[in-house]
């Protein structure tokens, strides 16, 4: 695919000339992804309107682009939402939220970001989630586009070969470059080449030894760790409770992330539930014996580390869907440092902020003052409906659906349509709550109704491990945002050395917010090149 697109973009991959070991170059660019490219772009265009010269060269050690063209399983997800604030845009970026809002502002965010796509050909359209799209619905339209731009700027770029060093010429400034072919890799001369750059511009996207070269001139690096993956859940994984409802989700949840619970003792067991315990809650510690002199504070129940909701999606290990998604992301440190194990707690009605008491009250109400139910299965009705009528209307009354009655699932035809689906409510029922498959409504005990809303609200989870989510590779980690100019992403430590993309410790969730601090980044980092540039032509 990327042959045929290098082709019909019209893009020029560089050959450097035979003498090329004495070739200087004003810009370099490590990494030849959305990022640098763009970056690439901007100091090009920049410089041109100014009226001073730069000369860029970018280095990619694979195909240009080439996470562009798998983004999005095809489509490429280009930016987020372009009518939303700055603000709301900044919140979804676990690291650097706060570093990135002034940028995001007054320099080059969605809406700039947009209108440049646009300038050079490339129609958007935005979907109900916000996540905007080329309306070919092809990755290769704005591959094609940001290939065009750099071809037009003059922007050099040299495929599969890889810079193996970058280091400072010292006291005069400037930088010395040496990369290397790989197989298929286009250099002419000799097969290990030297170069000379004022200013260099890395973008290698997640790379440790880019960041070792990054340690070495004195910056601050996050160890890095996966963000944005899927949880493995051990009640779906290892033959639980979930097991079987791969493809179940729900419209709207929240997830609740908490440190992974303390072994028990050693030489002991713990206690198994009581009768008024649920499997997805574990049982309270007995209470330590009494001592006489001042009272112990009483310790208070342990806040969740991360909090997120969306929609969420049963797989065949665990949840996925952006609820499980942004946990995943925003909880990607904790998670890393327990080795992908903690407790979840899963609120499957989030969307109607339905807390336990509330459903409890929902609950006992079907259970002591609906006759009409007594006789009915638990497991076969589930109270919580919202309308369907002109396209969904929420709601039917009240936090929690109000008095509806009908089967889980509402019937064929029907218009209501259950917050949580048939399968899924039998499952939580039997398997959550642990109530008998043949207990009918009027037969609830109290401790039962508490462990059903419980299951409801605050459904316990053990996260045993984590998935890859499809074709997203977002690692958190990197130069650390303190050790960086965020005018003009040109490090405080030497001058001359940029950043732009997943080579700094800023990573976003999913829905387009990825690329866009590739955009915003690489945007800045080339205007300040080309002024650099300038000055030092004038100079």
């Amino acid at each position: 695919m990327l042959g045929s697109l290098l082709s019909s973009a019209l893009v020029i991959v560089g050959l450097l000339s035979a003498n090329s070991s004495a070739l200087t170059q004003r810009l370099i660019v490590v990494g030849g992804g959305a990022a640098g490219i763009f970056g690439a772009i901007s100091a090009c265009e920049h410089a041109a309107a100014t009226g001073s010269k730069l000369s860029a060269t970018v280095f990619e050690s694979g195909n240009p682009l080439s996470k562009v063209l798998i983004s999005g399983g095809g489509r490429c997800n280009v930016m987020h939402d372009e009518r939303k604030s700055p603000r709301e845009l900044s919140e979804n970026y676990p690291r650097g939220s706060r570093e990135l809002l002034g940028p995001l502002t007054s320099h080059f965010g969605a809406a700039e970001a947009a209108a440049w796509f646009r300038a050079r050909g490339v129609k958007l359209k935005t979907e109900g989630d916000g996540r905007m799209f080329p309306t070919t619905d092809d990755s290769s339209t704005i591959a094609n586009c940001l290939l065009e731009a750099a071809a037009k700027a003059g922007v050099e770029i040299v495929s599969r070969t890889k810079v193996v060093r970058v280091e400072s010429a010292g006291e005069g400034g400037g930088f010395q470059v040496e990369v290397a072919p790989r197989s298929g890799g286009r250099l002419s001369g000799d097969q290990e080449t030297k170069f000379s750059a004022e200013c260099v511009l890395l973008s290698p996207g997640s790379s440790r030894e880019v960041w070792d070269w990054c340690a070495s001139m004195g910056h601050a690096i996050a160890d890095p760790c996966p963000s944005l993956f899927t949880l493995t859940v051990a009640e779906a994984s290892g033959g639980g409770w979930l097991s079987g409802l791969a493809g179940i989700s729900v419209p709207e949840a929240t997830l609740s992330l908490f440190e992974p619970p303390a072994p028990p003792a050693q030489g002991g067991a713990a206690p198994g539930p009581t009768s008024e315990e649920g499997p997805d809650e574990p049982p309270e510690a007995p209470p330590p014996a009494k001592r006489k002199g001042k009272k112990k504070k009483k310790k208070s129940k342990s806040k969740p580390l991360v909090v997120k909701s969306g929609p969420l999606l049963v797989t065949h290990s665990g949840l996925s869907g952006p609820a499980a998604l942004r946990v995943s992301a925003f909880g990607a440190r904790h998670l890393n440092s327990a080795g992908y194990r903690a407790a979840l707690e899963v609120n499957w009605a989030g969307e109607v902020a339905l807390l336990e008491a509330a459903a409890l009250e929902e609950l006992t109400r079907c259970a002591k003052k609906r006759p009409d139910l007594a006789s009915k299965a638990v497991a076969t009705f589930c109270p919580l409906l919202r309308a369907e009528s002109g396209g969904g209307g929420g709601p039917v009354s009240g936090p929690v659906g109000g008095p509806v009655s009908g089967p889980v699932g509402g019937e064929e035809g029907s218009s209501s349509a259950a917050l949580v689906p048939r399968r899924l409510w039998a499952a939580l029922v039997g398997g959550a709550a642990g109530l008998p498959s043949e207990r009918r409504w009027g037969q609830l005990t109290g401790g039962e109704l508490e462990r059903l809303a419980r299951a409801l609200t605050r459904c316990r989870l053990q996260v045993v491990g984590k998935g890859a989510f499809k074709d997203e590779f977002v690692t958190c980690g990197g130069v650390r945002l303190k050790d960086v100019d965020l005018r003009s992403m040109e490090s405080k430590h030497l001058g001359g050395l940029f950043f732009a993309g997943e080579v700094l410790d800023v990573d976003g969730v999913t829905g387009g917010f990825n690329f866009q601090s590739c955009w915003t980044t690489g945007f800045l980092a080339g205007r300040a090149i080309a002024d650099k540039a300038a000055a030092l032509e004038a100079a």
